[in-house]
């Protein structure tokens, strides 16, 4: 209970103080992004926290409450110095070798009160400093034991990199498994990219951050075309669509644009939503199928999981001398809200497949399972 009176302290702070702009930039090359708006999650986690305080008995109810209270008095100066206002995930290809950035726009030059120090000062405390480029310090950790089994033997630098741009950016990437000039380079280019706006910037991603309602998260896949140049493949695909002799299948599936999955948490709803704008009509009929098909599977198998899953938890119950008759009931009615949860649609030349829960059915079916009484 006290992780959990954390979770929401930290939403409900964090959300008071979030930033505004300076939108991510994603590089050239990305062949996926992911897009995290932290103020809106924050806010959103601290809304179903408090949803489950709401269902909780009146004597654990009272307690959690007061204990949320507390940790937001002492700790709200802390989230007031962070400012925590989004992170961007990205991944490419970078001198033929999958390469990964993670941004995250927060303060990271403000002291945090009970610390005593910014988040640059707990990297510069903790990290080695490897290297300098555009005027901010790059930090690696350096593992120095033998017991680690991620430590790099050979060079002594794992295979991540910190950097941090104007005080309002923190950067970390990685390339391979220990740090060389490759992952110097890389995040090198990433600090120019957000602190002089220097460097190609990919056009595959312009909604990555359009995100409203409940999605509190987008992650994206660049168009098929894109990731076909990047990986160098064209070459391939269009011999082996000469091969088969069926050149239009191949270019049914070049014209395939953006996959995208919205997160969406609320106290309203808790699911996701997955887009393929499958660049023509026939391909999203043929996705349209396919998803229909995860529908029914889906349906097919929550009926069957549940039945069983509760029956054999109820036989190891009345084994063990104990009695239980909620365990049945409840996986019964999570399975018929799994049923509930999955639909189809298709517009056009984009389809889409939707889980979607309603929250606050869904915490109240479990609180009321583990707890005798209301």
């Amino acid at each position: 209970m006290k992780k959990l009176l954390v979770a929401a302290a930290v939403a409900a702070s964090t959300i008071l103080f979030t930033g505004c702009g300076g939108k991510p930039k994603v590089p050239a090359n990305t062949v996926a992004a992911g897009y995290v708006d932290l103020g809106k999650a924050l806010w959103n986690v601290s809304d179903v926290v408090e949803l489950v305080i709401g269902e909780l008995p009146k004597e654990q109810r009272k307690s959690a409450e007061e204990e949320f209270e507390k940790f937001i008095k002492e700790h709200k100066p802390d989230f007031k110095a962070v400012d925590l206002d989004w992170a961007c995930i990205t991944l490419e290809v970078y001198k033929d070798s999958p390469a990964c950035a993670v941004v995250v726009k927060c303060d990271t030059k403000e002291k945090i009160p009970s610390l005593g120090c910014s988040i640059e000062d707990v990297a510069a405390g903790a990290l080695k400093k490897i290297d300098t480029r555009n005027g901010c310090d790059i930090y690696a950790y350096v593992e120095t034991g033998y017991g680690n089994p991620f430590r790099n033997y050979a060079g002594g630098y794992n295979g991540a990199c910190i950097a941090f741009v104007d005080g309002k950016y923190m950067i970390c990437t990685g390339v391979k498994g220990f740090v060389d000039d490759d992952d110097k380079a890389f995040i090198g280019r990433m600090i120019d990219l957000y602190k002089d706006g220097k460097g190609d910037e990919s056009d595959d991603f312009d909604d990555l951050t359009d995100i409203g309602g409940d999605t509190i998260a987008r992650f994206q896949t660049a168009e098929v075309e894109t990731v076909v140049d990047i990986l160098d493949a064209r070459a391939k695909i269009e011999k082996f669509a000469e091969d088969v002799g069926d050149e239009d299948l191949i270019d049914m599936f070049m014209d395939v644009e953006n996959i995208t999955l919205d997160v969406n948490l609320s106290d309203d709803v808790l699911g996701g939503e997955l887009t393929v704008a499958a660049g023509s009509r026939e391909l999203a009929k043929v996705v349209e199928s396919a998803f229909n098909v995860a529908k029914f599977a889906t349906r097919v198998y929550s009926s069957i999981g549940v039945v069983a899953l509760g029956d054999s938890i109820e036989s190891v119950i009345g084994k063990i001398g104990g009695t239980s008759g909620k365990v049945k009931p409840l996986f019964m009615n999570i399975g018929g809200q799994i049923r509930d949860a999955v639909e189809v649609d298709r517009s056009g030349s984009t389809a889409t497949l939707t889980v979607e829960f309603d929250t606050e059915d869904l915490v109240e079916t479990i609180v009321e399972a583990a707890f005798e009484e209301k």
